[in-house]
């Protein structure tokens, strides 16, 4: 090979190690970017299973939930069983008064 063509291989081996170094360099700083957002990522993710983990699960307050709707249905059939009774007794006052008031002799 002469000398010519070897110093243009050269040359051209040259210029094909300096563009991958570049496009190495620029791997590199496209690993580096890469690598900071996945540890930003990795960072966001725990704080999310962080806040989570307060939250109470969605079957545990259906449980929960259940406890005081129960209660509240026992209280409205009572609330029923007393608004009848209640009824009933004054509906026998006003039937009480009513009598007493017509067998009262009158007063004149």
């Amino acid at each position: 090979m002469p000398k010519t063509e070897s110093e243009a291989r050269a040359s051209e081996l040259e210029s094909k190690l300096s563009g991958t170094r570049r496009d190495l360099e620029v791997a590199r700083s496209t690993i580096q970017d890469l690598a900071q957002q996945l540890s930003q990522s990795s960072a966001e993710i725990d704080e999310l299973q962080g806040k989570l983990s307060n939250f109470v699960p969605i079957t545990e307050l259906e449980t929960i939930k259940r406890e005081p709707q129960s209660k509240i249905a026992d209280l409205e059939e009572k609330l029923a069983v007393y608004a009848e009774k209640a009824n009933r007794l004054d509906a026998g006052l006003t039937e009480g008064r009513e009598t007493q008031c017509c067998n009262q002799p009158s007063k004149v």
